[in-house]
């Protein structure tokens, strides 16, 4: 319950403090101790939960050739849903076995004040790292929560394993999606970014 309870005010929330502090907070009102406390307890009920689910991540064929590619030839941020702590995101990583070096910075709870799909997110991204959202192609999984980052101007690519083939997503473009679009598979993906390298 206290998980969710977390999740639901980091996920619904958006502006000052930072999520961690946020969920540190949302500890500390729960349990009714202070903030170093909830703060310990915080990271021992996500050890607890995080640390036995290690056999559900693992290597996804073609995502460490696609980020290696992508490392190579581009700037490369992981933009992952800032909910958790950065040391959660990292052992998430190492699940799947590909290393936090081949990204500039990475998203994470003590970092953001908001979280996806809120247009904010995307935008205080893009200000904290200093790029151009129409430069930008974001790489996700969840129509919902990442083909928000039209709204912003980046590309965006969905990855879905069950496609066969390259496809432009054929959504109705309102005035507020500015970013092309498209979805496949992971080999679809790889053939969209060399493509884009040979074209730079």
């Amino acid at each position: 319950q206290f998980l969710h309870a977390l999740r639901s005010e980091i996920e619904r929330s958006e502006g000052p403090p930072s999520n961690f502090e946020r969920g540190v907070k949302v500890a500390s009102d729960y349990y009714g101790v202070s903030s170093e406390r909830a703060e310990r307890i915080l990271y021992r009920a996500l050890k607890k939960v995080f640390y036995p689910l290690e056999h559900h991540f693992y290597p996804i064929p073609g995502a460490l050739k696609l980020v290696q590619t992508c490392a190579s030839s581009f700037p490369l941020y992981l933009v992952t849903n800032p909910v958790w702590p950065k040391e959660f995101v990292e052992l998430r990583l190492n699940w799947s076995n590909i290393s936090s070096n081949y990204f500039l910075s990475m998203t994470h709870a003590q970092r953001m004040n908001s979280c996806k799909p809120k247009e904010s997110f995307y935008h205080d991204f893009i200000k904290q790292e200093g790029l151009v959202a129409s430069e930008c192609l974001h790489i996700g999984n969840d129509d919902y929560k990442d083909l928000i980052a039209r709204r912003v101007g980046f590309s965006v690519f969905i990855l879905n394993s069950t496609q066969s083939e390259l496809k432009p997503l054929r959504i109705p473009r309102p005035t507020s999606l500015k970013g092309p679009a498209w979805s496949g598979n992971m080999q679809n993906c790889q053939e969209l970014v060399e493509k884009l390298c040979k074209s730079r």
